[in-house]
C-alpha cells in the first residue's frame, strides 16, 4: 500500500523544535543538512498548533531567502 499524505511539502532541513517565542517566531534545532544549532525559524500557521508544535517534536524547514525578512527558515511540523 502506498504512503498517502494530506499535504506534501518541499522542505530543505529537518530539525527539533525547541520552542515557541510569540506568534510568528519559534526556535528549532536545526540538524539537517547540516548542524547549524538553535535557530529562529518562522511559523507558518499563527494558529495555536500545541498539539504539533511542542518541545521536542520533529519538524521540516523550508529555506527562504528573501531581504526584509527576520529568519531565514520556515517551518513545517513532520
Amino acid at each position: 500500500m502506498r504512503n498517502r499524505f494530506l499535504i506534501e511539502v518541499p522542505w530543505d532541513g529537518k530539525g527539533i523544535f525547541k520552542e515557541r517565542v510569540n506568534k510568528f517566531l519559534g526556535i528549532v534545532n536545526i540538524v539537517s543538512p547540516r548542524v547549524y544549532g538553535d535557530t529562529e525559524v518562522h511559523i507558518h500557521d499563527p494558529g495555536r498548533l500545541c498539539e504539533i508544535l511542542y518541545p521536542g517534536n520533529k519538524v521540516l524547514l523550508k529555506r527562504v531567502k528573501k531581504e526584509r525578512r527576520k529568519t531565514e527558515w520556515r517551518c513545517y511540523s513532520g
